[in-house]
């Protein structure tokens, strides 16, 4: 028994046999891009981002989204939208350097955190808009130019 408790302890302090060594660098971080669409919801009273998993839709489709709200699982997590659902429907025209918004609406009748949703949302989903883009925002015989300020330098 005395035998079985010596062996016991030297296995203890032997240790594994893995020997310590210095610091061993990695290689650099991978450079992924997240996949899903880009919406733009609120919450704690500011626009926040929100990757929705799944293909991208054409942008009418996807800014109409932010008007019916963030689904359940969004929901939960905390986020809102300050699009009124009559903003819908929504229609898109691009160029380059900007896009043009169509709302069922007076863009003077929408928050201001309803305006960034929409800005944010438009320009993060429409890689062809130059960095630093804008936004034109129409409806009801009004316009606005808008930018988003937390896409500017993409």
């Amino acid at each position: 028994m005395k035998i079985l408790s010596i062996l016991l302890a030297v296995l203890l302090v032997a240790g594994c046999g893995v020997r310590a060594s210095g610091t061993i660098p990695g290689g650099p971080a991978p450079n992924v891009s997240a996949v899903g669409i880009a919406l733009f919801f609120v919450s704690n009273g500011k626009v926040s981002l929100v990757l929705r998993p799944g293909p991208e839709p054409p942008l009418p489709e996807i800014l109409n989204t932010l008007g019916a709200g963030p689904n359940a699982f969004e929901r939960a997590a905390g986020f809102s939208t300050a699009i009124p659902a009559k903003a819908a429907p929504i229609t898109v025209m691009m160029d380059e350097s900007s896009v043009d918004v169509h709302i069922s609406m007076a863009p003077s009748a929408l928050s201001e955190l309803a305006v960034e949703q929409l800005a944010c949302t438009a320009l993060a989903n429409q890689p062809t808009v130059a960095p630093g883009g804008e936004v034109r925002l129409a409806g009801d015989g009004q316009r606005i130019d808008i930018s988003c300020p937390q896409i500017s330098l993409r």
